[in-house]
């Protein structure tokens, strides 16, 4: 295939419309290379069209095509199937820059009906169902890209406000024939409750979209492959947004409804300008209106004059609206004054294009009640049906008398829909062809049962026009650049025949390069090298430097050339591509152009690095060997990793050389690979080689078959004359590819992490009595692992380390898995290492079928059978019944403490056996065997240790306190709730108490409808003492984690506040162990740093709703105004965490406890610094988080209404307004 060089230049759009017309041509573009792609989309069939091949300096035309109707050039949608070659064109054309024009004339269009109904406006298309419903859309703002210089020219964009229909919430790119592009990404902060509203661009094609109830707008920007978010702002809670211009000339405008002020002045505009380098917030209203009466609806720039629909207000008769214009330039707040056109009533959309203004009404509409308390129709709307749009030239705006004698420029249409409800248009714009695109098919001002949109024309009864010139232009030279046929080196064509790195065996490298300039008496191909740096033919970056290549025959348009080179010393075995460039006797007119050259090289260099395979780290002092078999016989060369793995092995010697680096085999079960055993060589563990080698041949499969190696591990060094399995823990006692447990008798290395320790009585720490495990996944991504002993003098192993022994493995008789006896000193490589993942033992099957030594855990299974004497108790698996033995080891070392006949226990343990041919289940400390509470106090159950617990009582409930309000977003919204117990006990322990409650990862376990004053009577699940992962923003208490559904009783009442000192929130530990172990309660909050630190005692208040008086000493919100928080001080002497940069004060240490809520712009809140010092009372869960470096501070979690938008269900009173 020829090709040709093409120049792709990003020059201005050159786009004309022929007529205000119901045809468009669009995504017109001319690229790729030569013959170049030509592209167009019709948004409706065309009756012909005419593509143009222009030059860019002054239109001459290079090419055309003319299609008429029915040819498939002419059917509405995307054409990508014509192309321009201009190198098979006689005369060829001259060297330019060049664009495509296309062309297209649409039918004369008529009204609907017989005789046709000329003042109703056709559908080019509409999202509509034939039979005249819905498709579910539920629009509501509505923009075209009229940018000609613009690659989304064009295009429309529509907001969906609800998913109520079916469609997804947000906005909707369109093709400008109705073809779904798709959906621009939902904003970081999410629409929650809220949604996507008014939609405009601005002069840079930025797409500006208002975030309705959320009181924010989003930019977002075209980056060339997608739509990207670039900025959040503040704004007003509004209905549309005005856009114009760019940088320093950027205005931005929004019509917006203020429920807080009485409904005649609840209609209010803002306004901001400058965009350097982000759009401004929009935060202070400039008019209202009360002004005029309006209720303000659509708006539009001309200029600096800002136009407003106003739907609802003043006009000739009452209630009917009218058109406001506003001087943005003169606008100051709540002073500005507009200039007003009454007789353009019940507007709801306007648009002004190319000097002519539409407007959408809803004339004849009738009032909805409750929702709406207006009439909306105009008694002068006798013929409401054709009254529903307005067209006419801005030039008259001010003249125009709708309603008495009206000058023919005056147009009134109706909507010829073929929807079956509410045709009433809501937003309306014109697009490039002069045809208006708008949502409809509302019941009411507020637009919630929006319907319908599309793209209408009037219908004119005459053909109308459009043309359109592609933006991009390409550069055609005028001629032919050079073209690779072929490239060869032999030796060095393959595998089989490699050209040798000895810097003197030649390899022919023959090209064969064309050039359709070539004529019989001119060559146009000037030069050609080979380039290839790694082969030392030239040096990098600098093709020039290439092997010349020598001319030698030509056939026509071909000439070939051939060298014979050398391939340097030392280059790297294996393929390189060498670059073949071809210069034009042009050049640097025209480019150099290049091809591919793959060459095959052996005697050279083997380069590369090892790396553990277990540990990650590099191999160190490794060495690697290859076999080198030629004429004189087999010999090896080798050479030894760095600090970091790397290595270079010279291969170079003699001819014929067959060179490879030694393998190791994968072992292969139940049809997976899995890598093979590696050497643990970061230890040393180092060959010692002869003239023959000993490198290892089927590693993990065999055994290492060499004696008398020297290995130097954790300091000591002695001569192995046994056999070595460099293995992973998995590997040692089990065999992957066989299902088999592998033999005693052998020297393993083991390497992995310490799953459960061995006991230290000389440090006071429990674990197994003179043994510990270590485990691996490699096996299926299951944790299994293999037995240690522990020796005198060995390092202190603990739990979580990461460890490499070299020993014996030996097995008892009867005994299918073995214990692993250190002859060289362990080595504990890292520690405290995340744990390996645990597997749940909760059948019979698994106890009695799964590999031993694996890592379990047993929730909630029944204690059947208890032996003190021999240590041993019993439990039922919970899924089948099966009763698995379990056995303590010693209680002396390992500090459990057995449970009871009937007692319920969660339990961590490894699978073992205790005897010949009997299996157990091994817990190895305190914590792993857990005594699950059932209780019918939420006190008793916090003061439990980690695992499952249970509450149970019908006589004295827990109750709901709060259940997340998920249309906000944060730390998983909606899928927690929080309760509380007024305790009927005279425990000192228990009095009032609360609890977080989670309930899973898809809210799997929240009760439907579930609400605040509803009682839990039943429940059960984890103890978590961290919480789930949060942000930086909201609270990290323990909760429970629900494994089942809660049981929901009647009703009840929500406790009162308590009225606490900041000093008294917190409390102390939630365990009644003095020192628990990790893992076992939530540590206390914290009174002062230190050191030493000193925390708080008492009785722990979690979770309960409290008031707190005292004094405001800083606050603060995100950046995202997703939360906003203060501190209030009441001089009890707390300390709280270090405020941010952005908080006031900023970087300071903090007193008193955090308040942290939801963002809400119209609820009290410090957010001067004159506020700093006032007295306020703030209601809220008490609860805490970690900070680190200071520990786990004070919060009050501050409860939302749902479906507000982050109202206060608690609250933030000022003591002295």
């Amino acid at each position: 295939m020829r090709n040709v060089f093409c120049a792709v230049l990003c020059l201005a759009v050159l786009s004309a419309a022929a007529s205000w017309a119901g045809i468009g041509v669009y995504e017109v573009s001319l690229k790729g290379d030569c013959p170049y792609q030509i592209t167009y989309l019709l948004n409706k069939d065309a009756t012909s069209v005419t593509v143009e091949i222009v030059r860019s300096s002054d239109g001459w035309v290079a090419k055309s095509w003319s299609f008429t109707a029915p040819d498939q050039h002419c059917a509405k949608g995307i054409h990508t199937d014509l192309q321009w070659d201009p190198a098979s064109q006689s005369p060829v054309p001259p060297a330019g820059n060049y664009k495509v024009r296309v062309s297209a004339i649409g039918a004369a269009v008529y009204g609907p009906g017989d005789p046709p109904d000329n003042k109703l406006l056709v559908p080019v298309w509409e999202k509509v169902n034939p039979d005249g419903t819905s498709e579910g859309w539920r629009p509501y703002g509505i923009v075209v890209n009229r940018d000609p210089n613009s690659e989304l020219y064009g295009r429309i964009y529509v907001s969906n406000w609800s998913a109520a229909g079916g469609k997804t919430k947000g906005v909707y790119e369109f093709y400008a024939d109705g073809t779904l592009k798709g959906m621009l990404p939902t904003p970081i902060e999410g629409y929650g409750g809220s949604a996507p509203w008014g939609l405009d661009f601005d002069e840079d094609n930025n797409l500006y979209i208002e975030d309705r109830t959320n009181a924010r707008y989003f930019q977002y920007k075209w980056d060339g492959t997608k739509w990207v978010q670039t900025a959040t702002k503040l704004c007003q809670q509004g209905r549309a947004i005005a856009v114009t211009g760019k940088g320093d000339t950027f205005r931005i405008a929004e019509t917006y409804f203020a429920p807080s002020v009485p409904p005649s002045t609840n209609s209010r505009l803002a306004y901001g300008k400058g965009a350097t380098p982000t759009p401004p917030d929009i935060r202070t209203p400039l008019a209202y209106g009360a002004a005029i009466d309006d209720t303000f609806l659509a708006a539009c720039f001309v200029g600096n004059y800002l136009y407003v629909a106003g739907a609802v207000g003043n006009g000739p008769y009452p209630e009917t609206g009218e058109i406001s214009v506003w001087d943005t330039d003169q606008m100051t707040p709540w002073q500005a004054t507009p200039i007003r056109y009454p007789q353009y009533s019940r507007a709801t959309g306007i648009d002004i294009y190319n000097g002519t203004v539409w407007i959408g009404r809803i004339a004849g509409m009738v009032a909805v009640p409750p929702d709406e308390s207006y009439n909306y129709s105009d008694p002068r709307d006798t013929d409401v049906q054709h009254r529903t749009v307005y067209k006419f030239p801005l030039s008259e705006m001010a003249n125009i008398d709708p309603y008495n004698n009206p000058p023919s420029s005056f147009k009134t249409y109706g909507v010829g829909t073929n929807y079956a409800g509410n045709k009433w248009p809501f937003f309306v714009k014109a697009d490039p062809a002069g045809n208006v695109v708008l949502t409809g098919g509302h019941t009411t001002i507020i637009g919630t049962t929006a319907a319908f949109f599309g793209v209408y024309e009037e219908p004119l009864g005459v053909p109308t026009s459009h043309s359109t010139t592609s933006r991009m232009e390409v550069y055609w030279p005028g001629e032919y650049v050079p073209v690779l046929v072929s490239a060869s080196a032999v030796p060095g064509n393959a595998v089989s025949n490699p050209i040798i790195a000895d810097g003197n065996t030649p390899t022919r490298i023959t090209v064969v390069a064309e050039d359709r300039n070539n004529t019989p008496s001119v060559n146009d191909i000037a030069t050609v090298k080979v380039h290839c740096p790694s082969l030392g033919w030239g040096t990098v970056g600098d093709p020039n430097t290439g092997w010349p290549m020598t001319l030698r025959s030509r056939d026509g348009y071909q000439n070939t050339y051939w060298n014979d080179v050398t391939v340097a010393r030392g280059s790297a075995a294996g393929w390189h591509t060498a670059k073949v460039y071809m210069y034009d006797v042009h050049y640097p007119q025209v480019p150099v152009q290049e091809g591919n050259l793959q060459i095959y090289v052996t005697g050279g260099k083997i380069s590369g690095r090892i790396i553990e395979g277990y540990s990650g780290y590099p191999a160190a002092n490794v060495t690697v060997k290859c076999s080198v078999t030629n004429a004189y016989g087999t010999w090896t060369t080798e050479a030894v990793t760095d600090a970091n793995g790397y290595y270079t092995v010279d291969a170079t010697e003699g001819a014929d050389n067959v060179i490879y680096p030694a393998q190791q085999p994968d072992e292969v079960y139940s049809g997976k690979t899995y890598p093979g055993a590696t050497y643990p060589a970061e230890f040393n563990v180092a060959n010692a080689h002869g003239a023959t080698g000993s490198w290892p041949d089927n590693l993990g499969e065999t055994d290492w078959p060499k004696s008398g190696i020297a290995v130097t591990l954790g300091g000591t060094t002695g001569n192995i004359n046994g056999r070595v399995w460099p293995l992973v823990a998995t590997q040692v006692v089990y065999k992957w590819s066989v299902g088999s447990y592998r033999p005693g008798g052998r020297t393993v290395c083991a390497m992995g992490i310490v799953t459960r320790q061995a006991a230290n009585p000389a440090k006071g720490r429990k674990g197994f009595n003179g043994y510990y495990f270590v485990g691996d996944t490699k096996f299926l991504g299951v944790n299994m692992g293999v037995k240690i002993s522990v020796r005198a003098g060995d390092p202190d192993i603990v739990e979580l380390d990461r460890v490499v022994v070299i020993g014996t493995y030996d097995k008892a008789s009867g005994y299918s898995a073995g214990i692993v006896t250190p002859t060289l000193t362990p080595v504990v490589l890292s520690r405290n290492n995340a744990q390996l993942p645990v597997r749940t033992m909760d059948r019979g099957t698994y106890f009695t079928g799964n590999v031993l030594y694996s890592y379990y855990r047993v929730l909630d299974g029944e204690v059947m059978s208890v032996d003190a004497a021999n240590q041993h108790f019993t439990v039922k698996l919970p899924y089948d019944g099966y009763v698995a033995l379990c056995d303590v080891d010693t209680l002396e070392t390992t500090g459990i403490t057995l449970p009871k006949v009937g007692d319920r226990v969660d339990m961590y343990c490894i699978l073992d056996q205790h005897e010949p041919g009997a299996r157990a289940l091994r817990p190895g400390k305190p914590s792993d065997v857990h005594v699950i509470p059932i209780a019918s106090e939420l006190g008793v159950i916090k003061r439990a240790s980690d695992g499952t617990a249970i509450f149970d009582s019908t006589t004295n409930p827990l109750v709901v306190t709060y259940v997340d309000v998920g249309d906000i977003g944060g730390y998983d919204a909606g899928k927690w709730f929080w309760v509380e117990q007024l305790n009927k006990t005279t425990d000192p322990k228990a009095g009032v108490s609360g609890l977080k409650v989670y309930t899973g990862s898809t809210a799997q376990y929240l009760p439907p409808g579930l609400q605040i004053g509803d009682t839990i009577t039943r429940m059960k699940g984890q103890l978590n003492s961290t919480g789930t992962a949060q942000n930086n923003y909201m609270d990290r208490p323990r909760e429970l984690q629900l494994t089942e559904m809660p049981t929901v009783g009647s009703p009840a009442t929500v406790p009162p506040f308590l009225e606490l000192t900041v000093k008294s929130l917190g409390g102390g530990w939630l365990s009644d162990v003095p020192n628990p172990e990790l893992g076992q309660g939530t540590p206390p909050v914290i009174d002062q740093i230190g050191p030493p630190a000193v925390f708080a005692t008492g009785l722990n208040t979690e979770g309960v709703l409290v008031r707190v008086v005292g004094k405001v000493v800083g606050y603060g919100w995100d950046p995202s105004f997703r939360y906003m928080w203060c501190w209030i001080d009441d001089g009890s002497g707390t300390v709280s965490d270090v405020s941010a940069e952005t908080d006031y004060p900023p970087n300071t240490r903090m007193t008193g406890v955090k308040c942290v809520r939801l963002y809400n712009m119209f609820e009290n809140w410090p957010r001067d610094p004159s506020d700093i010092g006032r007295m306020a009372v703030v209601t809220g869960i008490s609860t805490n988080k970690y900070v680190s470096g200071t520990g786990r501070i004070r919060m009050i979690h501050m409860r939302c209404l749902p479906g507000t938008g982050g109202a206060g269900l608690d609250q933030l009173e000022w003591v002295n307004p």
